[in-house]
């Protein structure tokens, strides 16, 4: 029975490999990503450091999102209805996060 469970375990890690390795070899296909992913220093990386050792993005575009300034990713105001209230600091990083990262 312990050779089953060993088996099954090794399948899993070669599986759990081949799809990783698949998923990192290229980065999307958008103005905000490298063509493949490269290192990046990890203290210049803020909120994307975790992937700093394989990433799509570079520095700029990782402080871009660390740091949310007054311009949306395509040069659209954040707060475009002043009389209406201003995004909250929480949500422009959900935009800006969802937004740098995935498009």
């Amino acid at each position: 029975m312990s050779g089953y469970f060993i088996k099954i375990s090794f399948l899993f890690q070669v599986t759990s490999y081949f799809i990783q390795a698949k998923h990192e070899i290229r980065c999307l296909k958008t103005n905000h990503h490298k063509t493949s992913p490269t290192a990046e220093n990890v203290e210049d990386m803020g909120l994307c450091s975790p992937w700093a050792d394989y990433s799509c993005c570079d520095t700029d575009v990782a402080n871009k999102i660390t740091s949310p300034g007054k311009y949306y990713i395509h040069n659209v105001l954040f707060n475009q209805c002043p009389t209406r209230g201003n995004l909250s600091d929480a949500c422009k990083l959900d935009f800006e996060s969802i937004d740098y990262i995935f498009f």
